[in-house]
């Protein structure tokens, strides 16, 4: 069994008595203490991929901002799932209701990336930077308020253990900190882990 190195404590869990869960009920979802929603003013969603309920739900609280970075984020999908019902639909292998359905996923995903309230970039999060596409977690605080109550949503892929040292600098603007570790087996940063 692999276990966290010590300095990485302050990731423990802590038990409130005061949960709400966001976004869906499977993956994408969140249990999260709903005081700290209720006092935050701007999510920074790092990955959002074809999942962004727990955004939606969050919007939905007051009039809270959003920065999304997701350098994977386009159409494509949505337009290949479009034209895969649209040629379903004409041979009679699905009902008018499923093209539609695929149809209001892009819009609602155009939407959603338009509100007015959500600036969304299509960057890479990395350290250290290596390109333009790339950004780091010192850069996306630049773009912060100092004075905005901070959550930070971490859900890129395998790139969270390259910035956690970063992120660690902002503790202190941190009010609450979602993170989803892939691929631990696979890291690279091997430091993290004791036998």
């Amino acid at each position: 069994m692999k276990h966290i190195s010590e300095k990485y404590n302050f990731l423990k869990p802590v038990k409130i008595s005061k949960l709400i869960r966001m976004g869906r009920k499977f993956d994408g979802g969140y249990v999260v203490d709903s005081n700290i929603i209720k006092n935050s003013n701007n999510l920074i969603s790092l990955g959002l991929g074809s999942d962004w309920s727990f955004e939606l739900d969050y919007l939905k609280l007051k009039n809270n901002k959003i920065h999304i970075y997701d350098h994977t984020i386009n159409s494509w999908p949505y337009i290949k799932d479009i034209v895969k019902y649209f040629r379903r639909f004409v041979t009679f292998k699905t009902t008018y209701c499923g093209f539609k359905d695929r149809l209001n996923n892009y819009r609602k995903f155009k939407e959603f990336l338009n509100l007015d309230n959500v600036t969304f970039f299509k960057e890479k999060i990395t350290y250290p930077i290596k390109n333009k596409k790339d950004t780091d977690i010192d850069k996306i605080f630049s773009r912060i308020n100092k004075q905005d109550n901070i959550i930070l949503k971490c859900d890129i892929e395998g790139s969270e253990f390259e910035i956690i040292e970063q992120i660690i600098k902002y503790s202190g603007r941190i009010d609450m900190l979602i993170f989803e570790f892939h691929w631990i087996n696979q890291s690279k940063n091997k430091e993290l882990f004791i036998e």
